[in-house]
């Protein structure tokens, strides 16, 4: 009955036609806020899924830019986010050359370069059912590992057990955005095994993405982005056991 439910209320905003944006700025956010008011599901932070069960991911559709799957800070240290920060951050921005900002794309398969100074990477510690973050270079390590308990991502992967992800072709008139829902896919079943055999190979990635406020009442704080776990669209399948484009 869920699925009917998806299925009818997916083409019934299809055929929409192009909706107008309400803030007109055409990211990737307001093309997800805007899919959920059609869906009638109230903007909130609940770690629930977003509706009846299925959590919504929106993407343009000429983006190639991974989906977040979910956001989690590591477990250990305290406060790990502002500790990477801090150590390993660089000064990178004129207009707040007092403040360090820190973004990185980190894969298990592979070492990530950072600024030329150091490197990271994901390890699988399966003995102590763990992701760990690994960093080579100039400075050391923290004494304390840096992980992520296997526990606590099964936990993230609840939220996305039932996914929707749908693309939208957007258009611009009159200094309006515009965007049209045309291709969507829903997945069924997530599981944990099978995420670790993708991250491990390399199609998931963990983006710190820690920066500051250019503009606003925060300008010039720190910005935590949400340090996520993500993957191409073209990958999602390989996490769940069925999959199927409405």
């Amino acid at each position: 009955m869920e699925f009917l439910r998806i299925k009818n209320e997916i083409r019934r905003i299809r055929g929409l036609g192009f909706i107008e944006s309400k803030t007109n700025k055409g990211h990737d956010g307001e093309i997800g806020r805007t899919f959920e008011d059609l869906l009638g599901i109230k903007e909130n932070n609940s770690r629930d899924p977003d509706y009846i069960g299925f959590e919504v991911k929106t993407q343009k559709q000429i983006s190639k830019a991974p989906i977040t799957l979910f956001s989690r800070a590591p477990n250990s240290p305290s406060r790990a986010m502002r500790l990477l920060r801090d150590t390993f951050g660089d000064y990178r921005d004129d207009r707040f050359p007092n403040k360090k900002k820190l973004f990185a794309s980190v894969f298990a398969n592979r070492w990530c370069e950072l600024y030329g100074v150091n490197c990271m990477k994901l390890n699988l510690n399966n003995s102590q059912k763990r992701i760990e973050l690994v960093i080579k270079g100039n400075k050391l390590p923290f004494e304390v590992p840096i992980y992520w308990n296997y526990e606590d991502i099964e936990l993230g992967l609840r939220k996305i057990d039932k996914l929707i992800v749908v693309k939208a072709d957007i258009k611009t008139d009159g200094g309006k955005t515009y965007f049209k829902f045309t291709e969507c896919k829903v997945y069924l079943n997530v599981e944990f095994e099978r995420f670790l055999k993708a991250l491990k190979s390399g199609l998931i990635q963990f983006d710190i993405r820690l920066g500051i406020y250019s503009s606003g009442k925060n300008k010039g704080k720190y910005h935590n982005h949400g340090g996520g776990f993500r993957i191409k669209s073209k990958d999602l399948s390989s996490l769940y056991k069925h999959g199927t484009t409405i």
